[in-house]
């Protein structure tokens, strides 16, 4: 039987981290009511060539998998602006029709190390800062060594990377195991599954533990994309951990969140944790003890969720202090 190098580090949402349809600032617009992305998938990357296991399923579920299909219903359905599709065809990232992503770009970035892997936040959060390059450009080859395969990106595909950012700034979230169906109708899913283990239904089953990450891709019979031959597989239902990432392509490049009167937003991201009511097109900041009022609020009746948001988005509006004057 091959063995399976998985990759997977497992991690879990902190409290205060972006939930489908729970706590979040990301927009919601059903794309695929069949929950079946299985026609816009582009051909599947393997995480293993002659010589040797990269360890990066996560990257490859993600950037590899995830992103690409989503980029390919875009171009197929026509929904990219004639700016955003001649910056993919001018830089190589369309190859047969397809967009193909480089995963050994984001392996690299993020982290990931051959006989540990990676998870699944760290690399998201790096495909959110970093961008995407065509895997035209920084392919993995069958006769690649390890050290080749992660050796420092260059400077030129960096910065293609950060024009990549500009044009599709893309952000993710947590999605629950519950919400896996309903989620599928916006984008296909990263989940975290046991590999691999085949019941006599031809279903991969839970057995050792979770150790590997691979993308949803239809509702219907746990189908998922894998970097490991086969590379369609159908999962048992309880071959699935509890949470796993969606990730979203923000277009048109405009804030993720539709700011409400009266309504509390809580920043996320950065060295400084800050907490703010809109109010009359303005954030109010509280910018002290924020635990302490989250905690004190949280115990009224009428206590609302703060909108998680990013430095970009909690950037978008003025701020005032407590006296109405603007504040930075």
């Amino acid at each position: 039987m091959q063995q399976h190098n998985h990759g997977l580090i497992l991690v879990r949402p902190k409290p205060n981290s972006q939930r489908f349809g729970v706590f979040t600032s990301i927009e919601k617009k059903e794309i695929m009511p069949g929950a079946d992305w299985t026609g816009y998938l582009s051909t599947c990357d393997k995480q293993r060539n002659k010589i040797f296991d990269a360890w990066d399923c996560v990257s490859e579920s993600s950037a590899g998998q995830d992103c690409e299909t989503q980029f390919n219903y875009l171009l197929t359905n026509g929904l990219l602006s004639a700016d955003q599709r001649e910056f993919l065809e001018n830089n190589d990232y369309i190859k047969d029709g397809k967009v193909e992503f480089s995963v050994r770009f984001i392996a690299k970035l993020s982290g990931t190390i051959i006989g540990t892997g990676n998870s699944g936040d760290i690399v998201a959060n790096t495909i959110k800062a970093r961008g995407l390059v065509p895997r035209a450009r920084w392919e993995f080859t069958d006769e690649m060594t390890a050290a080749e395969y992660y050796q420092d990106v260059p400077q030129d595909l960096l910065d293609l990377g950060l024009e990549f950012k500009k044009l599709f700034p893309m952000d993710w979230e947590w999605v629950e195991r519950p919400n896996f169906p309903n989620a599928l109708k916006y984008s296909p899913i990263q989940i975290f599954v046991d590999a691999w283990h085949l019941d006599a239904n031809g279903r991969y089953r839970f057995e050792d533990g979770f150790n590997h990450a691979v993308c949803l891709v239809r509702a219907t019979g746990n189908e998922i994309a894998d970097s490991y031959d086969p590379t369609l597989k159908s999962l048992d239902d309880g071959n699935m951990e509890f949470f796993g990432i969606k990730y979203f392509i923000n277009l048109n490049n405009k804030p993720m969140v539709n700011f409400k009167q009266n309504s509390l937003y809580l920043l996320i991201e950065g060295p400084e944790q800050k907490l703010g009511m809109f109010l009359d097109g303005a954030l109010i900041i509280y910018s002290d003890k924020v635990d302490a009022i989250l905690n004190s609020a949280s115990r009224s009746k009428e206590y609302q969720i703060p909108v998680p948001l990013n430095l970009k988005d909690w950037g978008s509006v003025p701020h005032k202090n407590g006296k109405g004057e603007i504040i930075n």
